[in-house]
C-alpha cells in the first residue's frame, strides 16, 4: 500500500512538473497557418485574408507589438496601413488577430513565391529619458506559392491536423503510464523475492 502511494505521488509530480513546462513553451508570440516550408498556395488573381494570432500567455502584464511590414514581394499585401500599428495582447491570451488581406497579380508566372515579411516589436510601457524601450521582436514570414488552377478532380483532400500541443500532452501522458506500469512491476518483483 505504501509503495502504491509513492508511485502515485511519483507520477503526480512528473504530471505537474510536465504541465509547467508546456505552460512556458506558450509566451508572448506570433503564429500563423503557413511558414517557410509550408507556403499557402494560391493562383494568379486571387485575392484572401490570411489570419496571423498573436499571443501573450506568460507574464503578468499585457504585451503591446507594434506591426511593421518589413518584405512584401511583388506588393501582393493589400492593407499595409491597417496592419502596421500597435497591438494591445491581454496576459493569459492567444488569440489577437491580425488580418493580412493580399492581392496576387494577375501576371504572376506559376511557380512564383511571394514572401511577405512582418515584424513584430514589444513596446514595453517603461518610459526612458522620454523615449520608449523596445522588447523582443519577432519577424514572421509568410510564404505565398502559386500554382496552376486544379480542377475539381484534380484537388488534393484535405488532411486532418492534429494541435502539436494535444500530441506532446499524449506523449507525456504515455510516458508516466509506461513508467508507472515499469515501477509496479520492478516493486512486485522485490516484493517476491
Amino acid at each position: 500500500m505504501k509503495n502504491t502511494k509513492q508511485i502515485v505521488s511519483i507520477m503526480a509530480a512528473i504530471l505537474a512538473v510536465s504541465i509547467f513546462l508546456l505552460a512556458t513553451v506558450n509566451a508572448a508570440g506570433v503564429s500563423s497557418s503557413i511558414w517557410v516550408g509550408n507556403p499557402k498556395s494560391v493562383q494568379t488573381g486571387e485575392e484572401g485574408t490570411l489570419k496571423l494570432t498573436l499571443q501573450n500567455m506568460v507574464g503578468d502584464e499585457d504585451v503591446i507589438f507594434r506591426a511593421e511590414v518589413k518584405t512584401d514581394d511583388g506588393n501582393i499585401v493589400t492593407n499595409t496601413n491597417s496592419i502596421e500599428k500597435d497591438y494591445t495582447v491581454p496576459i493569459g491570451t492567444k488569440d489577437t488577430e491580425v488580418l493580412v488581406e493580399y492581392k496576387i497579380p494577375e501576371d504572376a508566372a506559376i511557380d512564383t513565391e511571394y514572401l511577405v515579411v512582418i515584424s513584430f516589436k514589444e513596446i514595453t510601457s517603461d518610459i526612458i529619458d522620454g523615449g520608449v524601450t523596445i522588447g523582443i521582436a519577432m519577424d514572421t514570414t509568410l510564404p505565398f506559392l502559386v500554382v496552376p488552377e486544379l480542377s475539381v478532380e484534380e484537388a488534393p483532400p484535405e488532411k486532418d491536423k492534429i494541435s502539436t500541443s494535444l500530441i506532446v500532452i499524449i506523449a507525456i501522458i504515455v510516458i508516466v503510464i509506461i513508467l508507472a506500469i515499469v515501477i509496479v512491476k520492478k516493486k512486485r518483483k522485490s516484493e517476491k523475492r
